[in-house]
């Protein structure tokens, strides 16, 4: 029982952590670039504002998400600890 808890605690650690990686080095830069690129069409007179809130609207949204994820990954290791009666990093 105690190595299944340990087991499926890893595994949502691990799952946790790499959904975090890719808000990080994926989502969250695309949204950013999303964003100056409707700041610059806004400004050229090319979109609407209500698209520039839009892209604003979304980016925030990755941001808390990838905020989400940093705690579920502190959560998970956190149960993994618990699972294993040890701290793992420091």
């Amino acid at each position: 029982m105690v190595l299944f808890e340990a087991r499926s605690a890893y595994a949502k650690f691990q799952a946790a952590k790499n959904l975090a990686k890719i808000y990080e080095t994926g989502v969250l830069p695309q949204a950013q670039a999303a964003l100056e690129t409707a700041r610059l069409g806004y400004e050229a007179d090319k979109i609407e504002f209500l698209d520039l809130l839009d892209a604003q609207r979304t980016l925030r949204e990755f941001q808390m998400d990838y905020f989400e994820a940093l705690a579920n990954t502190e959560i998970a290791l956190a149960d993994l600890e618990r699972s294993v009666g040890t701290g793992l990093l420091q």
